[in-house]
């Protein structure tokens, strides 16, 4: 049975559809300090439940949220072990949204190693 589309969802559906990068779930609820948080949380677990946004993996543990596609990549550096994130609001070329069958995907991540600009050019002087 679909739900009734509440004023208090329809502003957390904003919130999340109108961020440029995955928000956590704590920042959905700073936005509205008029709704509970409580009633935020419900709505953003029904609202990825039904697919209108999905949650993106997060490595601090914190639920985040995104409305539209995202990809996200990290790239860490083996010597100095700097991490650089970045992110995309639309999945790149190479990723088919139904190379899974039925499955539509929404989020898909890419982690990478190699040597930082800065740890390239060291290693070119030595």
């Amino acid at each position: 049975m679909p739900r009734r589309a509440t004023p208090q969802r329809r502003a957390v559906l904003q919130v999340v559809k109108l961020s440029t990068e995955p928000v956590a779930s704590e920042d959905v609820a700073v936005h509205l300090p008029r709704v509970s948080r409580a009633t935020v949380f419900r709505h953003l677990d029904q609202l990825a439940a039904r697919g209108e946004i999905a949650e993106v993996p997060s490595d601090d543990g914190m639920r985040r949220y995104i409305g539209s596609p995202w990809h996200g990549a990290t790239f860490t550096c083996q010597r100095c072990g700097r991490v650089r994130r970045l992110a995309g609001r639309t999945l790149p070329s190479y990723v088919d949204r139904k190379m899974f069958g039925d499955q539509l995907i929404f989020t898909s991540s890419l982690r990478a190693t190699g040597l930082c600009a800065g740890c390239a050019k060291k290693r070119t002087t030595l």
